[in-house]
Order: C-alpha cells, then sequence, then structure tokens
C-alpha cells in the first residue's frame, strides 16, 4: 500500500504537478507565440506596404523638384538672353540714331 505520508510519494506529486504546470504553461506560451508570429508578419507586410507608398510619395516629390529645378534654370537662361537681345536690340536703336542724326546734319551742311 502506498502511504501518503510518504516523502517518497509527496516528491512524485508535487513532480506531477510541476509538470502538468510546465505542460500547460508550455502550450500557452506556444499558442501565444502562433499568434505573435502571425502578429509579427502582418505588421512587417503594413510597414513595408507603408515604406513602399512614402518611397513612392518620395520619389514623385523628388522628381517633381528635379522638373521645378529645371524649369527654374530654363526661366533664368530664357530671362537673360531676353535681357542681352534687348540691349543689342537698344544698341542697335543708338547707332541708328547716330546715324540718322548724322546724315541730317551732313545734309543741312
Amino acid at each position: 500500500m502506498i502511504n501518503d505520508d510518504d516523502p517518497y510519494v509527496e516528491t512524485i506529486e508535487r513532480l506531477k504537478m510541476k509538470s502538468k504546470s510546465l505542460y500547460e504553461s508550455r502550450q500557452f506560451i506556444q499558442q501565444n507565440l502562433g499568434e505573435l508570429i502571425h502578429d509579427y508578419h502582418s505588421l512587417k507586410h503594413e510597414l513595408k506596404r507603408h515604406y513602399q507608398k512614402h518611397y513612392k510619395e518620395l520619389d514623385q516629390y523628388l522628381r517633381y523638384r528635379i522638373r521645378t529645378k529645371q524649369l527654374q534654370d530654363r526661366i533664368i537662361s530664357t530671362d537673360e538672353s531676353i535681357q542681352y537681345y534687348r540691349q543689342q536690340y537698344q544698341n542697335t536703336l543708338d547707332r541708328l540714331n547716330t546715324l540718322s542724326n548724322r546724315i541730317h546734319q551732313n545734309r543741312n551742311d
């Protein structure tokens, strides 16, 4: 017969309870681990999608900035050309005016 006061029986019972507790803890951990793995993969996918979206937005913004810079450079270049040709036109008008005045002076003399 088994004596309940026997330290050997008591130790076996404690070990059985500890084993059962560890088994339940292991099942709980495995269940939570599965959920954590699922959450990890869904968050990873969401993060990847988020960065891809913002990468596209940043890429569009930088393309816009480059295009804007090119247009600004073109406007500045065109403005400089206009100023140059205005000056040339003004110089030509001044020379024509000078020649016209000389011609009129020579006729009058």
